[in-house]
């Protein structure tokens, strides 16, 4: 699993849990109902700095506006 910090521009969350196929199992510290169940794309290539590209529930890819400030793995 990993957990991807985003930087904090005000938005509602500030990280992602990840599974090992990239699905968002959780999102903090609010609007897991938005983000649960999206795919993050190549989520173990990932490195700070970096924009997310992702996959709706619905498969249409989009990229998130937040860069990664750091990711944990465990």
């Amino acid at each position: 699993m990993l957990t991807i910090h985003f930087e904090d521009k005000g938005q509602d969350f500030l990280f992602w849990k990840v599974d090992a196929a990239g699905a968002v199992i959780e999102s903090g510290p609010f609007q897991g109902w938005v983000w649960v169940d999206c795919k993050v794309i190549g989520a173990q290539a990932l490195r700070e700095g970096d924009l997310v590209d992702f996959a709706d529930r619905n498969g249409k890819l989009h990229t998130l506006s937040y860069r990664v400030a750091r990711i944990e793995a465990r």
